[in-house]
């Protein structure tokens, strides 16, 4: 039991923030290794693990957005604009959407739509002569990007990062605006299923989940950040079309 918790967490975590679609893996689990990790309360308690890892992480940049002293000029506005297609797309369509892609058949496809989008990062980022600050705008815009990573197989942070490099947004900004946005959507599906975590609070299994999601999250952090900087996001296209091309031929 510990084992299975092992794999699945140390998965949620690092799939959560490394541009490869911790969803698809979850489909690819379940379908491939005839395991189904994916209660509701786990789901929720893991994701939880993982916007802790983000927290500590970016504890101080935080406190500077909350105190409205960063360098952006109205920063938690542009978190609420970068929100709005993302939260309009997965009220419409998120369960449509869930039912259409519970399956592992469309995998290869969507797996080799992110590692398209990844890809392209290295042109936008080539492309990125001078950098220029985030706005309204280039916010939402953003936010249509994130909309996509609904479909399993499409992460949520590489499209977020593609998109605000081809915005011209500086490779560490865009690496925090998409943690940013990360914040509403998980604290929104927290609110909705607080029950369901109240209740998984004292399990020791959950706990050991959640401690190991957390350590596997600030890793992938770490690891993520420094190759973002360094403009090697297009990394993890190779991997994910390399994924989407076993599973073609499988």
């Amino acid at each position: 039991m510990y084992i299975k918790m092992l794999i699945i967490s140390a998965i949620q975590g690092i799939t959560e923030f490394l541009p490869v679609s911790s969803s698809g893996h979850m489909v690819m689990l379940e379908n491939y290794l005839h395991y189904n990790p994916q209660g509701d309360t786990l789901e929720i308690i893991l994701h939880l693990a993982t916007l802790l890892s983000v927290l500590v992480f970016f504890n101080k940049k935080l406190l500077s957005l909350i105190t409205l002293k960063g360098k952006w000029q109205n920063p938690l506005l542009l978190i609420t604009v970068g929100t709005i297609p993302a939260g309009i797309v997965g009220i419409l369509f998120n369960n449509k959407i869930e039912q259409v892609f519970d399956k592992s058949s469309y995998l290869p496809y969507t797996f080799l739509l992110n590692g398209i989008i990844l890809l392209t990062f290295y042109f936008a980022d080539k492309s990125a002569k001078k950098d220029k600050p985030n706005d309204p705008m280039k916010s939402f815009l953003i936010g249509v990007g994130q909309s996509l990573a609904i479909l399993p197989g499409v992460s949520r942070s590489g499209t977020t990062i593609t998109v605000s490099r081809w915005l011209s947004l500086p490779r560490e900004e865009a690496f925090d605006y998409s943690f940013y946005l990360l914040f509403p959507a998980v604290l929104g599906a927290l609110f909705l299923k607080r029950k369901q975590v109240s209740a998984a609070i004292f399990n020791p299994l959950y706990i050991f989940g959640f401690f190991v999601a957390f350590v596997f999250g600030v890793a992938s952090l770490i690891i993520l950040k420094r190759l973002v900087v360094r403009g090697k996001l297009y990394f993890f296209g190779i991997y994910t079309i390399f994924l989407s091309l076993i599973l073609f031929i499988t």
